[in-house]
């Protein structure tokens, strides 16, 4: 039996700070924080910053679906204060 060791590749964020990620992982930016988010968290990498997890979507006056983490959507829907 072969064991399955997935590429580590270098990816940046909306404001150019790198993450280690998978190769095949799915990642977005959060529409208020612009940290990398994912839906996978269990696919994060040792060592370096942490893919955040997805929080939600809220959609914007156009009515696009727009990711938040987990902060930023809680903050977002009103339920803490900033």
């Amino acid at each position: 039996m072969r064991i399955w060791k997935p590429k580590v590749v270098t990816t940046t964020d909306g404001y150019g700070r790198e993450y280690q990620c998978q190769e095949g992982q799915l990642v977005m930016d959060c529409a208020r924080c612009a940290r990398l988010v994912t839906r996978r968290v269990d696919q994060n990498q040792r060592g370096g910053r942490q893919v955040l997890g997805l929080g939600g979507h809220l959609f914007d006056v156009h009515g696009h679906p727009r990711p938040y983490c987990n902060q930023c959507y809680l903050i977002e829907c009103g339920v803490i204060l900033q």
